[in-house]
């Protein structure tokens, strides 16, 4: 329940220079491709010898998405190798380089490991251990296409996967090494009429899975709003009894309660397993995903989602434009020299609803900042209340 005594529905506002936009966002359907696909070799000089070899290009994924790395992913011996530095922060795990012993260190999932360039052995909580297949890290300097020279240490992915309990597939078409989280079986779907705001569809799986997601607008392909999630190397085992035709199970939504028309599951690939998830809507709707480890289900929760935040100019005039999925509601405030807009049943999709401060020194504007607001303790809002704030710093108090 909401504490606030003034919600507002979508409309244009303007706060003295500052014209405050909330649009409905359409995102378009989202396409990857890997800018070492196209070559059949790549040239770099091995670190050690000096020596200039023609290897062949590695192609990476990391739960469902293509990796840009300044430097190719290699084959080197029948494995793999790639540059661990983008790898590692891509996972989100810390790393450190040591120049005297030419070690590198990282830590996960209470594992301590430690690389050194050209030595087939590396030391897990201090037990060596033998690199498969004795393929050693080493730094390597690629000619990028601007004609900078990159120095990268590359290791064996295999290795990297297995340390950090992950799953490597790899896809012989592109040349391609998919990394995600270990292979898992979705096995049935359960729809949860709860509010509006908030009404979910919860995806029973054996554990939690990495996935991606994109929105297909139906006026631009001459049908029905969609949301398509695809579950990264699962397995899907459709349920007895359930609907299906084609291999394509579908689950009916009775009167097209909450603004969705059906769902269909489908196996859309088995190297790795990717099962799809693709929501019709009568209704445009934002979503959030996440694993819920109590049920063990992956919920689809149907909630406005907020896609950006930026400054533009509009109408000569310097502009924060909000981009929602759904027509907001939000409460605007003034303290100092701050707007606050709070955008009310949202979910922030950008930094991962971590506070992000942009600088943005552009007429009456400072800053702008962002993040899913904690409600927990809120004199505003419920506890457990999805509120997206987004704070304009002005140069000068309204």
């Amino acid at each position: 329940m909401l504490k606030a005594s003034s919600i507002n529905q979508s409309k244009w506002k303007k706060q003295l220079v500052i014209i405050l936009c909330l649009l409905l966002m359409i995102p378009s359907n989202i396409s990857f491709a890997s800018k070492y696909s196209e070559y059949e070799s790549v040239e770099l000089r091995d670190g050690s010898s000096q020596v200039y070899k023609e290897y062949q290009p590695v192609n990476l994924m990391i739960r469902g998405m293509d990796i840009f790395s300044d430097a190719p992913g290699i084959i080197v011996g029948g494995r793999a190798l790639v540059p661990i530095a983008a790898i590692l922060t891509e996972l989100n795990v810390a790393y450190q380089w040591n120049g005297a012993t030419r070690e590198i260190t990282f830590a996960s999932n209470g594992k301590k490991v430690v690389m050194q360039i050209d030595n087939k052995y590396a030391t897990i909580n201090g037990t060596r251990t033998l690199l498969p297949d004795g393929v050693a890290p080493r730094v390597m300097t690629y000619k990028s296409i601007t004609g900078e020279f990159v120095s990268r240490t590359y290791v064996p992915i295999k290795f990297i996967s297995d340390v950090l309990d992950l799953s490597a597939s790899w896809i012989a078409d592109t040349r391609t090494v998919a990394i995600n989280k270990k292979a898992q079986t979705l096995t049935n779907a359960t729809i949860k009429f709860k509010d509006y705001n908030k009404n979910e569809i919860g995806f029973s799986v054996t554990g939690e899975v990495d996935y991606t997601s994109y929105v297909v607008d139906g006026a631009n392909v001459g049908g029905k709003d969609k949301i398509v999630i695809d579950f990264q190397n699962t397995i899907l085992q459709i349920p007895s009894g359930a609907k299906v035709n084609n291999g394509v199970w579908t689950l009916p939504i009775n009167d097209g309660i909450f603004g969705l028309d059906m769902i269909e599951i489908s196996q859309t690939s088995t190297n790795p397993h990717n099962t799809r998830v693709t929501i019709y809507q009568n209704e445009r709707r934002g979503n959030k995903v996440y694993y819920n480890p109590t049920t063990k289900e992956m919920v689809v929760q149907f909630i406005n989602s907020v896609n950006e935040v930026s400054v533009q100019e509009i109408f000569s005039t310097d502009t924060v434009v909000i981009g929602t999925r759904e027509n907001p509601y939000y409460n605007v405030d003034i303290v100092g020299k701050t707007l606050i807009v709070d955008v009310i049943n949202s979910y922030l999709k950008i930094n991962d609803g971590v506070f992000q401060a942009l600088p943005v020194n552009k007429g009456k504007i400072d800053t702008i900042s962002y993040q899913q607001l904690n409600t927990s303790n809120s004199d505003m809002y419920s506890p457990g209340m999805e509120v997206t704030r987004v704070s304009i710093a002005l140069k000068e108090a309204i």
